[in-house]
């Protein structure tokens, strides 16, 4: 039996998905767990948005690292920031996944006092407004578009085309003038 909810939340001016879940305890990615995460990923693709994903996965993220579902998804782990979430044990098995559009976002994860046991909640938070971020990334130029400037240059006249030639130039060294 499946054991995640989501919700679409709306903060600071950006939509994204989150999401909870329990995995069994001691078949790390057996068949019920690995049907869960399947769920997981197609609603995530479904809906197309960033994601934040917390829960208790009851394994490591070295566990989840090998599955290839981060790869899958373009998303990273966050872990807390302590040396386990289990009081009855000595490995951290809470932890979030989240959309790597969304790491410059994610402040830090801390663990936070909780009256239920075994294992200890954690906090995080959207460190920034979304739309005040900036990130720096390449962008490809679209292809000159070649097949209908020869098309149209033939067409010109001589004169035309020297004429057109010279205004160029003329265009060019002033721009390189001015940097």
């Amino acid at each position: 039996k499946p054991q995640w909810v989501a919700v679409e939340v709306r903060c600071r001016g950006m939509s994204f998905l989150q999401i909870c879940s329990y995995f069994d305890c001691g078949t790390k990615l057996g068949a019920a767990n690995w049907a869960q995460i399947q769920q997981i990923c197609c609603l995530i693709f479904c809906y197309d948005l960033p994601f934040v994903w917390v829960g208790d996965y009851n394994m490591t993220s070295e566990n989840i690292r090998a599955s290839g579902i981060l790869e899958l998804l373009k998303a990273t782990i966050a872990l807390p920031d302590c040396e386990t979430t289990c009081s009855l044990g000595n490995e951290i098995i809470d932890f979030m996944i989240h959309s790597n559009k969304l790491t410059p976002l994610i402040s830090k994860i801390s663990i936070v006092p909780t009256p239920m046991k075994p294992h200890y909640a954690f906090e995080w938070s959207i460190a920034a407004r979304p739309r005040d971020v900036k990130i720096r990334k390449l962008v490809k130029p679209m292809a000159l578009p070649l097949d209908l400037f020869t098309l149209k240059w033939k067409e010109l006249s001589e004169n035309k085309a020297a004429h057109m030639w010279t205004i160029a130039d003329m265009q060019a060294s002033m721009m390189l003038v001015k940097a």
